[in-house]
């Protein structure tokens, strides 16, 4: 069971973040997200797992994203209302200035999820600096700095790290097998190259802050 795993891998917290829109278009309501994290939940306290977890998604870049949240169709991350996992085609970049001009209007903090995996950004990682005007972030999955994903992810995901472009470095679990969580590798690995400091704010510190509603902030650039 992925809950075990996450609470053998030291989790106690975890936002649970299924796709919305692009192909799962008129699934994974957030409605729906929320009454399968509560039954979720209740089962956890059954088996006595000290895990919770919250409802989000990674949510497909849509145009239509400010009016869908608007209408509770599209969930931020915790159901907190303040960041939103926004997800990139992985083989195309697109435009996202317009989307998250119209975010910051709603006082909603984007963070792009696994930008490493994006096959233009391998090429172009600089291409990122524009979003960072609007206050955007950068959520890298730990099994890319691990090569789960092959070299090109792999070295664009330490690019973003050690740039101090990224501000959180996330499980992106999905299953047992090949989407496992291994975040304590990650953990170990960013300890050991970028030092203790920089592995807390990527993976405990700045994962809090988006839990409670607070202020999160990119590391510092490792030269």
């Amino acid at each position: 069971m992925l809950c075990r795993v996450l609470v053998a891998e030291g989790i106690t917290t975890v936002v649970a973040t299924p796709h919305q829109l692009g192909c799962f278009e008129g699934r994974n309501e957030a409605a729906t997200i929320r009454r399968a994290v509560t039954i979720l939940n209740g089962e956890l306290q059954k088996k006595s797992l000290p895990l919770r977890v919250w409802p989000g998604g990674d949510v497909r870049v849509d145009e239509r994203i400010p009016a869908l949240l608007q209408a509770d169709r599209i969930l931020t991350l915790a159901d907190g209302g303040r960041f939103l996992l926004l997800e990139l085609p992985h083989d195309t970049i697109l435009d996202l200035r317009p989307l998250l001009q119209e975010l910051a209007t709603l006082s909603v903090i984007p963070i792009v999820s696994h930008p490493e995996r994006n096959e233009y950004l391998n090429r172009h990682p600089q291409a990122v600096d524009c979003w960072f005007d609007f206050n955007a972030h950068l959520q890298i999955t730990a099994g890319s700095i691990l090569g789960a994903f092959g070299s090109a992810a792999e070295q664009s995901g330490w690019y973003f790290v050690t740039s101090g472009m990224a501000s959180v470095v996330a499980t992106d679990a999905h299953d047992l097998k090949t989407r496992c969580p291994r975040m304590r590798e990650a953990y170990y690995a960013i300890s050991q190259r970028l030092g203790e400091k920089t592995a807390q704010k990527l993976c405990v510190e700045n994962p809090r802050r988006i839990l409670t509603g607070g202020e999160i902030t990119r590391p510092d650039r490792i030269e």
